[in-house]
């Protein structure tokens, strides 16, 4: 699982808005800096200077290139305009009040001292901005209960997020959403992961329950704008349906599956629609955002955005001032991770699409899914 970003700028040959790359992992699961500095200074087109993995600039202590900028919104005035405020994790627009993700010197930083409009959270996992609770005015405890939901899970609809494209809010699931009054969402698609384990994981079986009738996934039928939210079907998928077998064990919290001799894991998740990609507010989870001893300095660490690192280990920090706060020296505070990525363990995967309908009523159609969780004919 991915904790912290690395930085990776694309080779020459690409235009100067797609100079950057999402974040993901490189071989062998070590994060790589890659930086063309002559094209983020504008002194001519992109050239590859340098390539050094985070765990040689950790065991080495030297500071190489990671720490040759300061994030700024200046920056973005060059061939690079998105550059350096989006690998910072800072923003310069109008939207940077509402999320509190302002560059120090971005011309709304003096505003986002004060929060506005909802309350938005880095998701932990899929790090993107999500409102995450429901007012504290609504009364409605079942849908406010829902919209904060705990773990364990046994309802799949909690766990997948909704997106309005309208005024670009994402929501955690569809009850946000509906808590704030916003029913022009589009849900994410749902992801499961199939991991072998060994069959000591199954040990005190008798805790398990059939997920069968108590694990629903709801589906909203597309509707035409001509109709109403209230007009609009609603279908419900069981799990058997699409994973026979699939239990739920309450003393591992997780959900278990045999199949062909074979026992396994299941985990379901979220995954964004790659059309909502321009919709959502990026962001890096983990970040320490406070200053528990020192009240002027905690209202300027949590004023920016500026994003720096423990030389020494994997703490993250909103900006240098909350690193200061919590006893991290200034020569340790650096603006690139200093830690390893962990990579994930193999997993069998594929995705239900809250949107294809044909493909949820045909699974085996994608190559990916194993012939083991295929439902049968009668299902």
């Amino acid at each position: 699982m991915r904790n912290l970003p690395y930085i990776c700028f694309t080779p020459p040959s690409e235009s100067p808005s797609s100079q950057i790359r999402r974040f993901d992992r490189l071989e062998n699961g070590l994060a790589s800096l890659i930086i063309e500095i002559d094209s983020a200074r504008g002194k001519g087109p992109p050239r590859l200077l340098k390539r050094e993995t985070m765990a040689h600039l950790k065991r080495t202590g030297r500071r190489s290139l990671d720490c040759w900028y300061k994030p700024s919104c200046n920056l973005s005035q060059n061939s690079n305009a998105s550059l350096i405020p989006f690998v910072a994790g800072c923003k310069c627009d109008s939207d940077c009040l509402q999320y509190n993700d302002c560059c120090k010197d971005s011309k709304y930083f003096a505003e986002s001292r004060v929060r506005l409009g909802k309350e938005f959270n880095c998701h932990p996992k899929l790090e993107v901005q999500m409102v995450t609770s429901c007012p504290e005015s609504y009364h409605n405890f079942g849908i406010a209960r829902n919209c904060s939901f705990e773990l364990p899970i046994k309802d799949l609809s909690l766990v997948v997020p909704v997106t309005d494209k309208r005024t670009r809010t994402t929501y955690a699931n569809k009850y946000c959403a509906e808590c704030h009054n916003d029913t022009n969402y589009e849900p994410w698609d749902l992801t499961v992961d199939f991991v072998e384990i060994t069959s000591s994981f199954f040990e005190n079986d008798q805790n398990s329950e059939s997920a069968q009738f108590d694990l629903l996934f709801t589906l909203e039928e597309e509707v035409t704008a001509a109709e109403s939210a209230e007009n609009s079907t609603e279908r419900r998928i069981h799990v058997e349906q699409v994973f026979p077998s699939v239990r739920y064990h309450s003393a591992q919290e997780s959900f278990l599956a045999t199949f062909d001799g074979k026992n396994f894991v299941c985990t379901f998740d979220s995954k964004m629609p790659a059309d909502m990609a321009a919709f959502v507010r990026k962001c890096l989870s983990n970040l320490i955002s406070e200053c528990p001893d020192d009240e002027e300095k905690n209202e300027l660490c949590q004023s920016y955005t500026e994003i720096v690192y423990d030389r020494h280990n994997s703490l993250s920090f909103r900006n240098k001032v909350c690193a200061e706060c919590n006893s991290v020296p200034p020569q340790d505070a650096s603006y690139c991770p200093q830690s390893e990525i962990a990579t994930d363990r193999a997993a069998d995967r594929f995705v239900i699409s809250s949107r294809d309908k044909e493909r949820n009523r045909n699974l085996c159609a994608n190559p990916i899914v194993p012939r083991y969780f295929c439902p049968t004919k009668s299902n």
